[in-house]
């Protein structure tokens, strides 16, 4: 078993794919990973292939047993030896996500104590880049509760694609290449629920630090062409932003889930988790668009 990373080591982009691999490694052998059992399926609706991965198991999150823990926050040091990556910015770390779904699902997390509510700031979107930068993935944020967070200290997260083994792609590629455009601005009419959606700029990630600054401009776009104000410490509406190195979208949220179906950004990206049989058949008896739908705003005309 290798030895744990130092929480002063930084870890650049280009070594960030092979120190989370190897961290993954370690942790599974350590078992300070526990992976939730999940068969996947395809579950097509409105051509779009959506991903459902049902459990395979009942199985709780136990909370920290460090008694340092007093605050019972995870996201706070000393972190977990075995799921630490490394340091990603004088503001963010990369830990392993402990209960994880997707193989190598890293969390994006600030050192210092930020709500999971308050907006992204501009260090929240150099960790962005710096993890797309490294990791040819899916980066998402959940913001707030009700659009899937699980836990309160400000956290982005990020999964390599494909999102299944044999999985082509994102599953919204193609309705995003079939989008309707103003300007730089699309919105898809297969989604049945308040979207925006950009191209992203993989010039972007040639220098995050430097490029920030125009992530957080291009967020705060889609804001407003869905006819929110981003200005002001706190998120105007619970929400999913998410980013591929092909794609940037946001989807104002109202509820985390529905009978027993939680949907956090990974839903909008087109991939589920029933928890059971009886969820998985009420998803197929419902459609994943409607389940999206009912969680989401509804849709919403283009802001002149």
């Amino acid at each position: 078993m290798g030895t744990a990373t130092t929480t002063t080591e930084l870890v650049e982009p280009p070594d960030l794919a092979h120190a989370t691999r190897r961290t993954s490694e370690r942790a599974r052998g350590s078992g300070a990973l526990i992976p939730l059992d999940t068969a996947v399926r395809q579950l097509p609706a409105s051509g779009i292939p959506f991903l459902v991965r049902v459990s395979n198991e009942v199985q709780r999150k136990q909370p920290p047993s460090d008694p340092n823990r007093a605050t019972g926050d995870p996201f706070t040091p000393p972190y977990e030896p075995d799921l630490f990556v490394g340091r990603l910015s004088a503001t963010h770390v990369a830990l392993l996500n402990k209960f994880n779904v997707l193989r190598d699902h890293l969390l994006l997390i600030t050192r210092d104590w930020e709500e999971q509510s308050a907006m992204l700031t501009r260090a929240d979107y150099e960790a962005l880049l710096l993890g797309l930068a490294g990791l040819d993935g899916l980066a998402f944020y959940n913001g707030g509760a009700e659009a899937g967070a699980s836990q309160p200290h400000k956290h982005l997260q990020l999964v390599p694609l494909p999102l299944a083994d044999g999985a082509a792609g994102l599953p919204l590629d193609d309705v995003f290449a079939r989008a309707s455009w103003h300007g730089r601005i699309g919105q898809a009419p297969e989604l049945p629920f308040a979207h925006r959606v950009m191209a992203f700029d993989r010039s972007w990630l040639d220098a995050p630090q430097t490029h920030a600054a125009v992530l957080e401009e291009a967020v705060e776009a889609l804001w407003y062409d869905l006819g929110f104000d981003p200005r002001g410490e706190r998120q105007p509406a619970p929400y999913n932003l998410l980013a591929t190195r092909r794609w940037l979208w946001l989807v104002p949220r109202t509820i985390a889930g529905w009978r027993g179906l939680p949907v956090n950004a990974l839903g909008y990206a087109g991939a589920m988790i029933a928890q059971d049989e009886a969820a998985y058949r009420y998803l197929q008896e419902t459609g994943p668009l409607t389940l999206l739908a009912d969680c989401a705003v509804a849709t919403t005309e283009r802001r002149d």
